[in-house]
């Protein structure tokens, strides 16, 4: 027991991520993440991250068409801030001297909270809609990972993707939104 709790070791994780295939708004934001790696192949994490809303400086060059050129009101949903429960599978996992390397999997569950654009939806006078302005979503992730660290510190890259459901102009919408991000690793422990 005494060995095993010896061997457990503790990460925290600093990153930057972007979505990369939301066709209307650009999200970028940071991350931080705690992640306890009880074996080299398998890791438990928890993880927040926080969006800045830029106001138009958000909007793709094709929203800004369809908004301010052809006056379309589209879904303009950003997503503000997000946690995610995740567990972690290192398949590959190698060490060559001080430098170790894995690529892994993981799965996890969390929260997204998202802000629409009432301005944009053209119903900023609408009573309806304001409760609906900001809303929390349970969402599901998937993603890969690969990392490399020297001694306690590394770099890891990953790709991820998280579902969940919204509700825009009272229906509902799927949404799939794809990550990638970069995390400075540090072994704490």
């Amino acid at each position: 027991m005494i060995a095993t709790m010896l061997a457990t070791q503790l990460f925290t994780l600093v990153g930057l991520e972007l979505v990369a295939n939301d066709p209307f708004v650009k999200r970028r934001g940071v991350t931080v993440s705690v992640e306890v790696r009880p074996k080299p192949w398998f890791a438990i994490s928890a993880m927040g991250g926080g969006y800045p809303n830029l106001g138009s400086a958000d909007y793709s060059p094709l929203a800004k068409e369809i908004i301010f050129e052809n006056q379309v009101a589209p879904d303009i949903s950003r997503i503000v801030s997000r946690e995610r429960l995740a567990a972690h599978w290192f398949p590959v996992n190698t060490e060559l001297g001080a430098l170790h390397t894995n690529v892994g999997l993981f799965v996890g569950g969390g929260a997204m909270q998202t802000r629409d654009d009432l301005v944009v939806l053209q119903v900023e006078n609408d009573p309806a809609y304001f409760d609906a302005e900001r809303q929390s979503h349970p969402s599901f992730s998937w993603g890969v990972t690969a990392e490399a660290r020297k001694n306690r510190v590394g770099l890891r890259v990953r790709f991820e993707e998280a579902r969940y459901q919204e509700v825009v102009k009272k229906a509902r919408e799927k949404k799939v939104p794809v990550w990638f991000g970069a995390d400075l690793v540090i072994l704490l422990n």
